[in-house]
């Protein structure tokens, strides 16, 4: 006698059904505003298309905005006015990689609620794209038919289609270099002197004059060195004694923050001054110092294979209005400050030149020969010479060089999945070969700026 096979009926999961609410919901609000709403059949990552039509005319327009749908039973960490929806990495380069504009629409059929997002916009921020996660407010998200307008903007063309940046890796670099490798501890002592004048005149006289890493305030000395050690006791009431220095470096208090800072920079002012970079305190300029019989300076700097040679402060020749010759040294240079972003700090550094006459007076037109080198120089040319800098300061063991108090550490590149391709954006070259050589002006702002953004293709 055969057994007969148990079959059991077909089933739809609850998921479904929630999944289909939420589409219906999402669908209701659309054709409220009078546009159509088309769902994909087959789909990776969009649910539907929106439609921009005319509500008074029933003219469509072919301008479309794309929907993913997601239903839910629950907010994710819901709260009175706002709850959070996780997204995969994956789907966003997805969303963002397409030529429309995509909406992120979150239901909760049992509650009738349904609220949008414009992940467009959204993930423009490096922040929201980093967490992978939006945000929603309940007051200003809700998905109803007073959102047609920022749906119909969204769906605008600009002159012609708005296509996303062409695929290609880029990474970006910001021109602050980490400070680290400080002392753990900062010793504060009580010193006999109270004023910074008396204080400073009594280290001349103990020829301690170029002692730099410390600060001074109100009859006390902070500093990353031993008083002790460097042999200027005789200048204390008492014993140093150590505090860690992360009770500064992570201080809320404007005050000790504003110390620090100013350790740190003196800190950074010897390392280069051991280095051979002098510092101009009236201008904030740091510059290579010229070699002492006259001639130019050149430094090792690592190619691709080698170690070779760049000069960093070359010697030119002019002609004055009197017709006499004139000679000027011109020198890689550079702005820079202490920057502190959470409990980290930084050195920010721009690039410049700076012109002398003998390797220390400054020449008498550097104004108008910083000038026209701005006007020459492009992007690249400043792009080099802030590489050149971060090579000097960051890899001492190239130059053989040590500072116990203070590391810089290389700027950290922020890795991009998309970029834009440069020669996209060049004039072509005409059919004759030849291009005529023009010169545009560049402002002064994009060498001036300390927020200045640095961008190179990695190895």
């Amino acid at each position: 006698m055969k057994r007969r096979r148990l079959t059991r009926a077909p089933m739809i999961a609850d998921a479904t059904l929630l999944g289909q609410k939420g589409m219906n919901m999402a669908e209701r609000v659309v054709l409220d505003m009078g546009f159509l709403w088309n769902p994909v059949h087959i789909e990776s990552g969009i649910d539907a298309t929106i439609e921009i039509r005319d509500p008074s005319t029933g003219e469509t327009t072919n301008r479309i905005v794309q929907a993913q749908i997601k239903a839910v039973s629950n907010f994710a960490a819901e709260q009175d006015d706002a709850f959070s929806f996780s997204c995969d990495r994956a789907h966003i380069r997805y969303w963002l990689g397409g030529t429309a504009r995509v909406i992120l629409l979150v239901a909760k059929p049992q509650t009738g609620e349904i609220y949008w997002k414009d992940l467009n916009s959204y993930f423009s921020i490096p922040e929201n794209r980093e967490r992978c996660t939006v945000r929603f407010s309940k007051n200003a998200d809700r998905f109803t038919t007073a959102c047609r307008s920022a749906l119909v903007s969204g769906a605008k063309l600009a002159g012609g289609l708005a296509l996303g940046p062409l695929p290609k890796r880029e990474v970006l670099g910001i021109n602050l270099l980490r400070l680290s490798g400080y002392p753990k501890n900062i010793l504060t002592t009580p010193t006999k002197q109270k004023s910074w004048d008396g204080f400073i005149a009594d280290l001349k006289v103990m020829s301690k004059p170029w002692l730099q890493e410390f600060v001074w305030e109100g009859g006390t000395l902070y500093s990353f060195f031993d008083p002790v050690r460097e042999g200027i006791q005789d200048l204390c009431e008492d014993s140093p004694k150590p505090f860690p220095t992360r009770e500064w470096a992570g201080s809320a208090d404007a005050v000790i923050e504003r110390h620090f800072a100013q350790l740190l920079r003196k800190a950074f002012e010897e390392r280069c001054y051991k280095q051979g970079i002098l510092v101009r305190r009236d201008v904030d300029l740091f510059y290579f110092a010229a070699p002492a019989d006259g001639g130019e300076r050149q430094i090792a700097t690592k190619s691709t294979v080698n170690v070779t040679r760049k000069t960093v402060v070359s010697r030119h020749s002019s002609i004055r209005e009197d017709g006499t010759a004139s000679i000027y040294y011109k020198h890689y240079a550079f702005h820079g400050r202490t920057r502190r972003f959470v409990d980290e700090w930084f050195w920010e550094l721009t690039p410049t030149s700076y012109f002398t006459e003998d390797g220390k007076v400054p020449y008498w037109n550097s104004e108008a020969l910083l000038s026209g080198i701005k006007r020459l120089e492009r992007h690249a040319a400043v792009l080099n010479a802030f590489l050149t800098w971060k090579e000097y300061l960051t890899e001492a063991s190239l130059f053989n060089f040590t500072y116990r108090y203070l590391n810089v550490e290389p700027p950290e590149g922020i890795a991009l999945d998309r970029g834009i391709d440069d020669a996209a954006w060049r004039a072509p070259v005409p059919a004759n070969g030849i291009v005529e050589a023009t010169q545009p002006e560049f402002p002064s702002s994009e060498y001036d700026d300390e927020e200045a953004l640095f961008r190179w293709t990695p190895n």
